[in-house]
């Protein structure tokens, strides 16, 4: 909504803004002959029964989402900007000119449909930085941060909880929801999310304390260390906004994996968005994973980590990417960030890594069938080398860089303790640097 925005009126010329529907779910009115419908049992064999929305009823944000889309679809053609509504909270983007109209029209249509005093007027802003629903988003610089009150509070609750000690179900669902969000903004904790909710699967009783496993443990100090730092720099740790926005690709890396090595090939995509072969790798693994077929996911997963790091060292940045290949797992953690193993954490790690540090972004995946994909393959497996494919020598990437980040991305070395992640850490530093660092060199 921001950018569409943006590129109608120009970054300097909007403003954002947003409202707050006073009491919520409380503007819900239930039928007088569904409200036995919603009779809970309390203590002392006393019952509440509600003719109001109410908070605290999971359905709810469900049921008050019919109320969101109404006020949302009847507030568009009276305003000459846009908003967005979620549950309670309207968030809009006007002109600089247009705000106060938008605004007043929207107070207008809310008491109208609502009530007098459906509309909470002293939380109403406006501005060029506006905090909504967590976030915190500039416009000026054109970034997205987490909200200075939702810092505090999730740096509060990550501090008093001791990891070392048993937790109970709820802490931990709590710790794993905000990982969860603001791996969002930190993308480079995304591959720690997954670790939180591990430790929760399979428990059911709220109350019920559970003793962290060395790695949930080394999880939440990272978790700590993040937030800390958040406090001492807000401005580091941010996501750009046209960062959230599809692009159209530029290149694309078409690749294929072995438990022995890859092979990829990238393209340079004309502006008749015809393919041109543009650079070729083909590696063999120093690693040995014993042919067995838990890594495979992974190994796929590195050649596309690998193809991102050869774009970054050739200097390219900004760029949206079509990635290609016959593995459906790495193309979804390579588009959605979504990663659903383990194994791939430091693969992960680097990923993101270079994408934050390079701008490049995977905004395309296409799934083909294994026997297409029968050039990345034979280069995987070793059986062709890329001169006898049709490649040229100076198409050929081959240098110490990628044998670096293939084995930093050993799947068979893991990060359980602080003093691997410490390690792995640094590594990942110095190794991105380096890559980036080579430009031509590669």
């Amino acid at each position: 909504m921001v950018v569409r925005a943006a590129q109608k009126s120009g970054w300097e010329n909007i403003v954002m803004w947003k409202m707050d529907l006073k009491g919520a779910f409380t503007l819900l009115y239930i039928k007088p002959s569904d409200a036995p419908l919603l009779c809970f049992e309390l203590t002392d064999s006393l019952t509440v029964l509600h003719h109001t929305g109410m908070f605290g009823y999971t359905g709810m944000p469900g049921c008050f989402d019919v109320i969101s889309r109404v006020l949302n679809r009847n507030l568009q053609p009276l305003i000459k900007g846009e908003t967005e509504t979620y549950v309670d909270d309207v968030i809009g983007v006007s002109h600089k000119d247009d705000v106060d109209h938008d605004i007043h029209q929207g107070s207008t249509l809310f008491e109208g449909l609502l009530g007098p005093i459906a509309v909470a007027h002293e939380k109403t802003e406006k501005g060029r930085t506006i905090d909504v629903i967590g976030w915190n988003i500039n416009l000026d610089t054109k970034k997205i941060g987490i909200a200075k009150k939702n810092m505090l509070k999730t740096l509060h609750g990550l501090v008093e909880l001791d990891e070392t000690k048993p937790v109970t179900l709820k802490e931990l669902q709590k710790v794993a929801s905000w990982a969860a969000r603001y791996s969002m903004i930190c993308r480079q904790l995304k591959p720690y999310t997954r670790t939180l909710f591990k430790g929760i699967r399979g428990y059911t009783n709220n109350h019920q304390r559970i003793k962290l496993n060395p790695e949930a443990q080394v999880t939440l100090r990272l978790w700590k260390c993040f937030f800390v730092m958040l406090e001492i720099s807000p401005d580091r740790f941010t996501r750009d906004i046209l960062s959230f926005v599809s692009a159209q690709p530029t290149y694309t890396i078409e690749y294929d994996a072995s438990l022995t090595g890859i092979g990829v090939i990238i393209y340079k995509i004309e502006p008749d968005q015809t393919e041109v072969e543009w650079k070729v790798i083909q590696h063999n693994f120093s690693f040995d994973l014993k042919g067995e077929s838990r890594y495979q996911n992974t190994v796929e997963f590195i050649a596309l980590v690998v193809g991102v790091a050869a774009l970054g060292s050739l200097g390219v940045q900004d760029v949206a990417v079509r990635c290609r290949g016959d593995n459906r797992s790495s193309l979804s953690w390579g588009i959605d960030e979504n990663y659903r193993s383990d194994l791939g954490r430091k693969a992960a790690l680097m990923f993101t890594t270079l994408g934050i540090q390079s701008n490049i972004r995977i905004d395309e995946a296409i799934h083909i069938a294994g026997i297409t994909n029968i050039r990345c393959d034979q280069l995987s497996r070793n059986y062709k080398t890329p001169i006898e494919l049709g490649f040229s020598h100076d198409q050929f990437i081959s240098s110490k860089a990628i044998s670096s980040v293939c084995d930093f991305c050993n799947p068979t070395v893991t990060d359980i303790d602080d003093e691997c992640l410490q390690r792995t850490w640094n590594e990942l530093r110095i190794l991105s640097a380096g890559i980036f660092s080579l430009k031509q060199k590669f």
